[in-house]
């Protein structure tokens, strides 16, 4: 199982998704890099048909918003398979695409 790596407020412990420079919280500049255990619950889930330029070859693709049992939601791709999974599907971090996690079907 991938581990998600996001920040955490040295401050307040408030999670920074997506990063950023300053705690949404507490505004401290104090930011942790944390490794998080990489399941989650998709939320909801869609196809791209026509990606970005820098995507192009690899369209379509899956896109799904994650709570994760972590507690924070993350956006990502969902690799291996080509149906659209339903809200309340189990997923977890198979690996990171640049900063860009993308996840499997459990």
């Amino acid at each position: 199982m991938g581990t998600l790596r996001l920040l955490r407020c040295a401050g307040c412990g408030k999670l920074s998704v997506p990063p950023r420079e300053r705690c949404a919280g507490c505004l401290s500049a104090a930011l942790v890099a944390c490794d998080l255990p990489g399941e989650g619950t998709v939320v909801a889930a869609t196809v791209i048909r026509r990606p970005p330029l820098a995507l192009r070859d690899r369209g379509p693709y899956l896109v799904a918003m994650v709570r994760t049992d972590a507690g924070p939601f993350v956006t990502g791709r969902i690799d291996g398979t080509d149906d659209l999974p339903a809200p309340g599907t189990r997923i977890r971090l198979n690996r990171y695409d640049g900063e860009s996690p993308v996840f499997e079907r459990i």
